[in-house]
């Protein structure tokens, strides 16, 4: 699939037939991405740090619920700033057990199928927990990500252009 309209059209479908949308932090933190209505909004996240409540998943013009599925590592502080706007289930000490997750959204909301967006870390505990039956994957025709921490190849090369020095230097023994 790709970023065109046609890609977003497939994926509101499929999220359509979901009863649960289900995404990690680091996604929503990201792109604060429009969770179209639903019964259940779930985020996954160990402290909550990058969980904000006025992130449009917990907008209750979407109707159904938000739920943060989080970490006994959250803060209260944080877990205070949520519990307003979502209902709050704690899962494991450091990260979320995927299986403890997937029992309670089978017993608490009678889950039959999920659609799980996010990226690598937070797909990685489904894949092991054997959780998915079916990937899409979007290919996105561009250069992602970065931050001040790990700039990325697009940032870096702006730096080198800025500082003066050549868009690819010259590898010794060239």
């Amino acid at each position: 699939m790709s970023r065109g309209a046609e890609d977003s059209k497939r994926m509101h479908a499929l999220r359509g037939r979901a009863d649960a949308l289900i995404i990690g932090a680091g996604n929503l933190a990201a792109d604060d991405p429009d969770l179209m209505p639903c019964r259940l909004r779930v985020v996954v996240t160990g402290s909550g740090q990058r969980v904000q409540p006025d992130a449009r998943m917990f907008a209750p013009s979407l109707g159904g619920e938000a739920v943060v599925a989080h970490a006994a590592s959250m803060p209260e502080s944080k877990r205070a700033a949520l519990r307003p706007r979502a209902t709050l289930v704690e899962l494991g000490a450091a990260d979320v057990d995927v299986s403890r997750l997937l029992d309670w959204l089978g017993e608490r909301a009678w889950l039959r199928r999920g659609s799980l967006r996010g990226r690598r870390r937070s797909q990685r505990p489904f894949l092991s927990a054997r959780a998915i039956d079916e990937l899409y994957l979007t290919l996105v025709p561009r250069v992602l990500g970065g931050s001040t921490l790990r700039p990325s190849w697009r940032e870096r090369l702006r730096a080198r252009r800025r500082a003066g020095c050549a868009a690819h230097p010259a590898r010794p023994g060239r």
